[in-house]
């Protein structure tokens, strides 16, 4: 018998580790496969993104430096009319190489499309997911680029897809409408595809499809070899484990179990002890069997002594438990106290108590309970409470709770603790009362006797929450009719600031022609091209000249305030040196400084800042910035500092000025907003400079700050993002005129 348990037991702990050791087996196999398929998956994505770059380098090539140079000499030599798609079409040189690029690898190593919808080469056609995605750019929604692995006719494949170029004013000519595309265009693509379109117009979505079939079957042969390995392992380990159980643990196990069945039958005395040649547990096992026999003969040899000591250990007790009952005599009596100090309690509580058993009659009546109902005790107890105080037909929104608390109180129902309810009562003279309830179960060893009803007098509490309720409904419509005035006003400001922004543009388009001729007719007289002049002539020439100057300038600034305030201001992203963009600025702002005995210092760094911006607009923002300082300042200089911080650069302005007050700081980038300088002088400029350059930045992506301390000066922070976000930022300056 033992040596059957000892093979069971053999058994159940080579399964045990068998089922342990295959878990561990699939779990790495399965995890060094999600591992080497997501290796796949971004070696993927890392080649998606280099073609992306490279055939983004082959636009920009075609786009910005071959057909600017070839156009001219194409127009010469062959017409307007002219058209080659193999040198004019930058898509048509992308879809070559990527041809080309098929045929020498011998193999589809990726798929590049520029899909659109109505595409003029049919190549180019959006299918169902590509054109679901244009229309959704194409619609204006925040939709970024799309990244993720895709199955496409049985195959996987790591697709990414993100917005392409837009139409610009320069691509109208090809496709607004075929009466004013080349000849040759219509002629090879026909006049239908590719027309009618705007500027501003999504031209196309790129489409890059890496397949990862390849990939996914190199991965899973890798796993089949790493599991053959696993499971010849687990083999051998299972033979070894099976031999030395058999060795060291079976046999000796077998001794031990066999001198125990020969003590149980008295074969061999208790103490006899146990010699095995095993390993140390083993060996551990059969000398705490030998103790163990010792140890029972002992026990045989005591027992009756044990019998002894066991008898007066009851009579101890039995004496205990005489102690016991004379004192819960004591507290049976303490509690009959308690009990007559409870129903002392209940007869002088301020609220209603009123006591039910478990057929809802009432078996407790309080004086409280007297006092707001008009029944009394002797007249009400031992009725259902249904006949007397509570009537069904006025219990309301109440009746469920009185019907749950009741069925609670039924023999063999789980209590109920806390269950709250308001209803009315019918007091003895036939008027009615609004009472708020809160009702228990009363368990008795274990077991529901009935429920007990707490009840408070809420009927003015109720009438003054209806007068409150009447009032908040008033006060609701009058803030709707305050709120609909407010909207209506907002409506107002609205196309007041629609109207402005029309007529600024309006008018600095108009003025800015005279004076363009201003500035260009006394230049000529200045040059003496149309005669000698006087030197009080050249005096007021140089007069007039210089205010139409700076009045085009305050023209222009009105023209770049409107148009990014409605929104017609362009992005136009190239990567160039911050450091060196500051460096051009102070330079040319370093006469007007010199003239004012004014520094300009730049803590420029080592390394160069290499930031993906409109180079324009951020020379514009810088220009307004220090320039601004410089007007500001009487003595001392600006000094101006370049960091990075989390993917922004970061350009601090600070000047020795005279500070700006705290009251003053939220007005700063206002519109037409100015400093009284401390000469009491009117500063140049109409104060847009600080507006122009804080929207700017808002439409890059950043912003600008200001600090400022009376007599110490200010410093203007202006933050960029390393590289413009893909889409457009909000304007959210909304100041008016001051």
């Amino acid at each position: 018998m033992s040596k059957k348990r000892a093979l069971g037991l053999n058994t159940r702990m080579l399964a045990v580790i068998g089922v342990a050791y295959v878990v561990l087996v699939i779990i790495t196999v399965v995890v060094v496969s999600i591992t080497l398929r997501q290796e796949a998956v971004d070696d993927a994505a890392d080649s998606a993104q280099n073609i992306i770059r490279r055939y983004l380098a082959i636009h920009r090539y075609f786009n910005d430096e071959l057909k600017p140079s070839v156009f001219p000499l194409s127009d010469a030599a062959e017409g307007d009319d002219y058209f080659d798609a193999r040198w004019m079409s930058s898509s048509y040189a992308i879809n070559t190489i990527q041809d080309y690029h098929v045929d020498t690898t011998k193999g589809t190593p990726y798929h590049y499309r520029e899909a659109a919808v109505g595409a003029r080469n049919p190549a180019n056609e959006a299918d169902a997911f590509e054109a679901a995605y244009f229309q959704q750019i194409q619609g204006g929604a925040e939709v970024s680029q799309i990244r993720e692995t895709r199955e496409i006719d049985g195959e996987p494949y790591y697709v990414v897809m993100y917005p392409g170029e837009r139409f610009t004013g320069d691509c109208m000519g090809c496709h607004s409408s075929p009466e004013v595309a080349p000849a040759g265009l219509v002629g090879t693509y026909g006049d239908t595809a590719g027309f009618g379109k705007s500027v501003g117009d999504l031209a196309s979505v790129v489409s890059v499809r890496i397949p990862l079939a390849s990939a996914y079957a190199s991965a899973d042969l890798t796993v089949r070899a790493i599991s053959a390995e696993l499971l010849f392992f687990m083999l051998l380990t299972f033979l070894g484990i099976y031999f030395m159980n058999r060795r060291y643990i079976l046999r000796p196990l077998r001794e031990v179990g066999d001198l125990a069945m020969a003590i149980a039958n008295d074969v061999v005395p208790p103490g006899t002890p146990v010699v095995v040649d095993s390993a140390r547990e083993v060996m551990d096992l059969a000398d705490a069997f030998s103790t163990m026999s010792t140890r029972v003969a002992q026990t045989i040899d005591s027992l009756e002594d044990r019998v002894a000591q066991r008898t007066h250990t009851l009579d101890a007790m039995n004496q205990e438990l005489m102690a016991e009952i004379s004192e819960r005599e004591s507290i049976e009596r303490q509690l009959a106290a308690q009990m007559r100090y409870a129903e002392n309690l209940i007869a002088t509580a301020n609220v209603m108590v009123v006591g039910l058993d478990t057929g809802g009659c009432i078996t407790v009546f309080n004086a409280q309970a007297e006092r707001i109902s008009g029944h009394l005790y002797a007249d009400i107890v031992g009725h259902s409470v249904f006949d007397t105080l509570c009537p069904r037909d006025l219990l309301g929104d109440g009746a469920r709770e009185w019907a749950i608390l009741l069925e609670a109180s039924a023999p063999g129902a789980e209590p109920v603790d806390g269950l709250e309810c308001s209803t009315r009562i019918r007091t003895k003279d036939g008027l009615q009362r609004l009472v708020s309830w809160r009702g228990s179960s009363v368990v008795v060893d274990g077991a529901v006797a009935g429920s007990i009803c707490f009840g408070v007098d809420i009927t003015e509490s109720d009438q003054q929450q209806r007068e409150l309720a009447r009032y908040r409904v008033g006060l609701e419509t009058l803030v709707e009719e305050r709120t609909r005035q407010l909207e209506e006003s907002n409506d107002r400001l609205r196309r007041a600031t629609e109207a402005k922004s029309d007529f600024l543009a309006n008018m600095s388009h108009e003025l800015r022609t005279p004076l363009n001729s201003i500035i260009g007719f006394t230049d000529i007289l200045l040059k003496e091209l149309a005669g000698p002049i006087t030197d009080e002539q050249r005096k007021q020439l140089l007069m007039a000249n210089d205010s139409g100057r700076h009045l085009l300038i305050l023209v222009n600034d009105i023209l770049d305030l409107t148009r990014v305030e409605n929104g017609a201001a362009s992005v136009d992203i190239t990567e160039f040196d911050v450091t060196e963009m500051i460096t051009h600025v102070l330079d040319s702002l370093r006469p007007a400084a010199d003239a004012r005995g004014l520094s300009l210092d730049f803590d420029r760094p080592q390394e160069p800042i290499l930031i993906r911006s409109d180079v324009t607009k951020v020379r514009q923002i810088l220009v307004n910035v220090v320039s601004n300082a410089v007007k500001f300042i009487r003595e001392g200089g600006v000094r101006v500092e370049c960091r990075v911080d989390d993917a922004m650069v970061s350009v601090s302005v600070a000047d020795t000025g005279p500070g700006i007050p705290a009251e003053d700081i939220s007005r700063v980038f206002a519109v037409f907003w100015q400093q009284k300088a401390i000469d009491c002088a009117r500063p140049e400029g109409a104060g847009l400079g600080l507006a122009i350059a804080r929207r700017l930045s808002h439409l890059l992506g950043g912003g600008i700050t200001v600090s400022s301390e009376i007599g110490c000066g200010s410093t203007f922070t202006v933050k960029l993002p390393l590289e413009v976000p893909a889409f457009s930022v909000d304007n959210d300056d909304d100041e008016v005129l001051p």
